[in-house]
């Protein structure tokens, strides 16, 4: 529950600080004193829009902290957004500045707006004319049905299989337009994997030619040397020759019986003779290399030619017309791989059709109980020649893709369903819509009926409740009705109370009065709790006099007295 309410220069309110009750909290006061200043603080603390122009004239900043007790199963909800409330509770604070940013804190820790706009809604629930609107709403009539039929389980299945068959649907679509497409280029594709299988291209060959490229270069050079050492060697004026002439002539000496030097020149020569060979070998090894080397220049040129052709690398070429040649044997089967994936997809409606027909048969009866229910409380609130009653139903779509009962229907967000509360509020009158039929004050008992329908023994989501606008348009003879379900609803959840009417006022535990003060440079808004006398004071005076005289106080302290003793209702008519 909200235990304190803070605020500090808003609107018209430099300073306030309101201490709530568990049970019934009224907030009174004349017309224009700044009720809605208060409402609009609990708005901002729990994630409304901000506006600069809340800021109080004069003030560079207007800060609200709301405090909280959460019960266990908001404890719960609140942990599962990753937040821990402590033993003293929640605090939360929203500061607003003249430069027009706002912030936002929960327990000490700066959060997002939209962050604190989730956490409110955990804490508070707020029925004013702007949430009465959003009751006519197909989609907030639809969660009311829903919680009432407690489908959330249910609505999270449907949403995964709505997702899963939307998938099946977009890959179905994908692969026919693929295919579609690939049947106009197949001539072309086909003359283009020719290409590439004339040239027969392997995983790695590039790498492998450049490599042997790289080797084939350092050959030629090799050979060009073992060339140039055969010259040395065998050439004109080469080593062998010169040993040659040598030879010829120290022989010519040895005739003439002359010998210089004992030289055994064939012991020289040999190795020679020998290495000009090898020389000779080896050179004939690099002509073939390089002619080898031709060949692969002319191998790599093809392969970077159909690697500009085609934009993309040889493997990348290779991976491309792998995956076009497993696409175009598609082609030959293109009726049964289609044909698989459609029956793929409509197993999948299947599933997604029964999820959808479990959820409306839970509606319909939900509706039915909820419409008798809601119809029940009207009566209680003066609205007893009222009747109300919630449609579920379906529209037919031939393009849809749920099968319920035969008809082909369009598969909604949240299922198959529309759900509509129509109502009449007097015999008379033609039925109609939320939206339509009652009046506003009519709309307001009808939205805070729906409060009373809660099952007593569960725990609301959100347990404050925030009600301005609910007395609207009744008279005396309904107040005392409104008041006994106010008491009734009090006991399960904490309600902050925004009236005119004294007998609402009187059954409160706890009543605030918001009083202006007119000072002479400045007008204050004062927020304050009123109990005994002053409580008296502040009943006669909503009784309808300003200044109350001695009958109007006894009558307000006669309904203070009744209301302490449960007498708020028909034991009060004769006021």
């Amino acid at each position: 529950m909200l235990t304190h309410l803070r605020i500090r220069n808003l609107i018209v309110v430099e300073e306030a600080t309101l201490e709530l009750a568990p049970g019934l909290n009224v907030l009174s006061g004349e017309t224009g004193a700044g009720k809605s200043v208060l409402l609009a603080a609990l708005a901002l603390v729990t994630g409304a829009r901000a506006r600069t122009d809340w800021i109080r004239p004069d003030a560079d900043r207007a800060v609200v902290e709301g405090f909280f007790m959460p019960s266990r199963s908001v404890r719960a909800a609140l942990e599962a957004q990753g937040i821990e409330a402590g033993e003293e509770g929640l605090s939360l604070r929203r500061e607003l500045r003249a430069d027009g940013r706002s912030q936002a804190w929960c327990e000490g820790f700066p959060l997002s707006v939209g962050r604190l706009k989730t956490l409110g809604a955990l804490l508070l629930e707020r029925q004013d004319q702007h949430g009465q609107l959003a009751l006519a709403s197909e989609d907030a009539q639809r969660a009311l049905v829903d919680a009432a039929a407690d489908n959330r389980p249910l609505l999270e299945r449907y949403a995964q299989e709505l997702e899963a068959v939307r998938g099946l649907r977009r890959q179905e679509e994908q692969l026919a337009a693929r295919l579609a497409a690939l049947r106009e280029d197949e001539d072309y594709l086909r003359f283009q994997l020719d290409e590439i299988d004339a040239l027969a291209p392997e995983h790695g060959e590039r790498e492998a030619l450049e490599q042997a490229e790289r080797r084939l270069r350092n050959a030629a050079r090799l050979g060009e040397t073992y060339r140039t050492l055969l010259q040395r060697l065998e050439g004109g004026s080469g080593l062998l020759e010169g040993l040659g002439a040598l030879e010829g002539l120290l022989e010519r000496l040895e005739r003439l019986g002359d010998v210089p030097v004992d030289l055994d020149l064939a012991a020289v020569s040999a190795p020679l003779e020998e290495l000009a060979a090898t020389l000779r070998n080896r050179a004939e090894d690099g002509l073939l290399e390089a002619r080898r080397g031709e060949d692969l220049a002319e191998r790599l040129g093809r392969l970077s030619a159909l690697e500009r052709k085609h934009g993309r690398d040889l493997e990348a070429i290779l991976a491309w017309a792998a995956e076009q040649r497993e696409l175009l044997a598609q082609l030959d089967d293109q009726d049964a791989l289609l044909a698989e994936r459609a029956q793929v997809r409509a197993e999948a409606e299947a599933a997604l059709s029964r999820t959808a027909a479990e959820l409306s048969k839970r509606r319909r009866s939900a509706a039915a109980a909820l419409g008798k229910a809601w119809q029940e409380r009207l009566g209680l609130l003066g609205l007893e020649r009222a009747t109300l009653r919630i449609d579920v139903k379906q529209e037919p779509d031939p393009d849809g893709w749920l099968e319920i009962a035969g008809k082909r229907l369009r598969a909604g967000p949240e299922g198959a369903d529309r759900v509509e509360v129509r109502i009449r509020t007097n015999p008379d009158l033609p039925e109609g819509g939320l939206g339509e039929v009652p009046s506003g004050g009519e709309l307001s008992r009808i939205a805070f009926a729906r409060h009373l329908i809660a099952d007593r023994a569960s725990e609301p989501a959100a347990p404050t409740l925030i009600l301005d606008e609910v007395d609207a348009g009744i008279g005396a003879d309904l107040a005392g009705a409104l008041a006994e379900q106010l008491e009734a609803l009090a006991g399960r959840r904490q309600i902050l109370l925004v009236t005119h009417q004294p007998r609402l006022a009187a059954v409160a535990q706890r009543q605030f009065c918001v009083r202006k003060d007119f000072g002479e440079q400045r007008t204050r808004t004062r927020v304050v709790v009123v109990e005994g006398a002053e409580r008296e004071q502040e009943i006669a005076r909503m009784l309808g006099e300003a200044e109350p005289g001695r009958e109007t106080r006894a009558l307000a302290k006669r309904l203070l007295a009744a209301a302490g003793m449960g007498l708020s209702g028909t034991a009060l008519d004769h006021f």
